[in-house]
């Protein structure tokens, strides 16, 4: 006769035992310790457990985090709960009619959720005003990312948000050489 065995305890088992070959290995539950079968792992690898409650949106960008900080988080929770807290979450965020229009593509709006639309461009066809108008938006870049620079206490945030600063400073340096050049060019004599 076949054993039926709960797939939780099988899962579990596995955890636990590539938990104690790598300690890396991390487990995040949404307060379902006992119907996720993970008390024995808690009890082995407590420090590796993290309980975040009834919050399960919260325990997937917690795993994130976790991930790219280098462990490995395994999320357990029941999936009707991990689905429709995640659904929640977009909704609290205002988000459904963009859900619901665009489901997971890319549709580039600005904070306020007004889409792009290529009038952003501002190309007048003068080199001469492109080029100020390219220089103006690296300007626009650079502070936004200072301003994200002051908001933010992360340190990894905040050295990314420095290199991309500095890249905005080397685009606007790039296009005031090339605003010098095309200004010499077009002062200059020119026999057709």
């Amino acid at each position: 006769m076949t054993r039926l065995y709960d797939c939780r305890d099988a899962f579990a088992a596995a955890l636990e035992d590539i938990a104690a070959h790598d300690p890396r290995i991390c487990a995040v539950v949404n307060d379902s310790v006992g119907s996720s079968k993970v008390g024995s792992f808690g009890k082995r690898f407590p420090e590796r457990l993290i309980n975040v409650g009834i919050a399960e949106q919260t325990m997937v960008g917690l795993a994130a985090g976790l991930s790219n900080s280098g462990k490995i988080p395994f999320v357990c929770a029941a999936a009707c709960f991990l689905t429709a807290r995640a659904l929640e979450q977009i909704k609290a965020a205002g988000m459904e009619g963009y859900y619901a229009d665009h489901d997971r593509s890319l549709f580039f709006v600005n904070g306020d959720g007004v889409p792009w639309v290529a009038a952003y461009i501002q190309s007048k066809g003068d080199p001469i005003t492109d080029l100020h108008e390219d220089m103006a938006a690296e300007e626009k870049a650079r502070s936004t990312y200072e301003h994200l620079i002051n908001l933010s206490d992360d340190p990894d945030v905040t050295d990314v948000l420095r290199f991309l600063r500095e890249r905005e400073v080397v685009h606007f340096q790039r296009f005031g050489e090339t605003l010098n050049i095309v200004q010499d060019h077009l002062s200059s004599r020119k026999a057709w």
